[in-house]
């Protein structure tokens, strides 16, 4: 890639959580990789092994590479895994009241697990 950008695909489906609590988003139908394949590109994030950049921008760590996350802004991603609902939101908080912070009122939280009306943010 030798630092130019490349497209590393558009998101397929929404994320998805496994069972260790992780969120995996799948790219598919990036930029050409050769004469005939395009890039697909796997996210998986664990808590607290991303460093946070600016402008909706993540450093994995282990390799430096930084992943621009602007195009899921200002978007919900509510992902179902058994009996919760995971509310995630990407570059900032949730754009629907799903989930309110039960001392502060503030209904911009980035994420929430949801269980019917009961919640942990």
């Amino acid at each position: 890639m030798n630092g130019a950008k490349v497209n590393l695909g558009y998101v397929q489906s929404s994320p998805r959580v496994a069972d260790d609590g992780s969120v995996t988003i799948v790219y598919h139908n990036g930029d050409r990789c050769g004469a005939a394949s395009r890039y697909s590109t796997r996210l998986i994030f664990h808590r607290n092994r991303m460093r946070t950049g600016e402008n909706c921008r993540v450093q994995e760590p282990h390799s430096g590479h930084m992943f621009d996350l602007s195009s899921l802004k200002g978007r919900d991603f509510p992902v179902q895994s058994g009996k919760y609902t995971y509310h995630l939101s990407v570059c900032g908080g949730l754009q629907r009241g799903v989930c309110t912070h039960k001392d502060t009122g503030d209904d911009r939280v980035a994420s929430c697990q949801a269980d019917g009306d009961a919640h942990k943010i």
